[in-house]
């Protein structure tokens, strides 16, 4: 049986500038929780004769286990319906724990409370829909698990095509207030004005908000990330509710995020994704959670790999 613990997350100034650095361009992972709250992952593993056991820290050998936070950021990443977390990640951290030969304990935490509780020493990595950039490597160390685009989408009957940004243009678009596609459509929109073709811009506060005006037909598009939005319209209604168009834009590395100088633990981390995607472990789960279009190659499990200019 799991395990339900509170942790006390530190609320001090420099974690909370360092949590605006790493927000999500588009979902906003936090909840209302301040705290995080501990679960332990089922127990797997090999022990010391996984393959990439003898890679880890000591201390992770020591504890038997590594800490990872993690929020329910919605489908496909995580969820939490009950006890237990579901989806991609926690599939993904089930298999890694395989090679790894000690527990992938999922800490369930807010996502305001994961820089600080990284910090703090109350999780040893976060992994959740953390976007890896330039500036974000200045801050913590990332590796790198999946690409996804910023796409649109649309209910499956409407008579309209968005394959460019200038389709854009006298359309009525939804998105979430906020970050990278926020900007990105502000821009759009000046460039529709300019071209005397206004484009309509609706802001929400939450995906949910943006869908819910999507499906009352009060916007047209909803643009967001696309991993989420393809799980979506797989799945609504199974497959008959809405459909992703063509365009895409803000490709984005989405990683696991580590304390800066973790090596041992990155480098761990790193060869066991890619033992995954060498077996065909890694698409199998993003196969399932119709993420398979983000997929990364071997070489692409990168440590950092946004910051080299290896990934894009």
């Amino acid at each position: 049986m799991k395990k339900q613990t509170l942790i006390k997350s530190p609320r001090f100034a420099k974690a909370l500038a360092l949590t605006g650095v790493l927000a999500l361009s588009l979902t906003a992972c936090g909840s209302g929780t301040a705290a995080p709250e501990e679960s332990s992952a089922p127990q797997g593993g090999a022990g010391a004769s996984a393959p990439y056991y003898d890679q880890l820290p000591q201390e992770i050998k020591d504890a038997g286990k590594i800490r990872v936070g993690m929020s329910p950021t919605g489908t496909p990443f995580s969820m939490k319906p009950g006890e237990e977390f579901e989806g991609m990640l926690p599939e993904l951290s089930d298999a890694a724990e395989k090679l790894l030969g000690v527990e992938m304990e999922i800490i369930s935490t807010a996502f305001p409370a994961q820089i600080p509780s990284l910090q703090a020493g109350k999780i040893d990595m976060i992994w959740g829909a953390s976007a890896d950039s330039v500036e974000r490597e200045k801050v913590l160390d990332f590796v790198s698990y999946l690409r996804s685009p910023m796409k649109p989408l649309m209910l499956k009957d409407t008579d309209l095509s968005i394959s460019t940004e200038e389709d854009l243009c006298g359309v009525k678009v939804g998105a979430v207030q906020g970050g990278d596609i926020h900007r990105y459509l502000e821009t759009v929109k000046t460039k529709c004005e300019e071209s005397g073709t206004p484009m309509e811009l609706n802001l929400y506060e939450a995906s949910s908000a943006a869908m819910a005006q999507l499906q009352a037909g009060k916007v047209e598009t909803m643009i967001g990330m696309g991993a989420i939005q393809d799980y979506i319209a797989a799945t609504a209604e199974d497959g008959g509710l809405y459909r992703v168009e063509s365009l895409e834009v803000l490709p984005t590395i989405y990683a696991m995020a580590f304390e800066k100088g973790d090596t041992e633990l990155q480098t761990a981390l790193r060869d066991a994704l890619r033992e995954l995607v060498n077996d065909g472990s890694y698409e199998e789960v993003l196969t399932k959670y119709h993420a398979a279009s983000g997929a990364l190659t071997a070489d692409e499990i990168l440590i950092n790999g946004v910051g080299s200019g290896e990934l894009k």
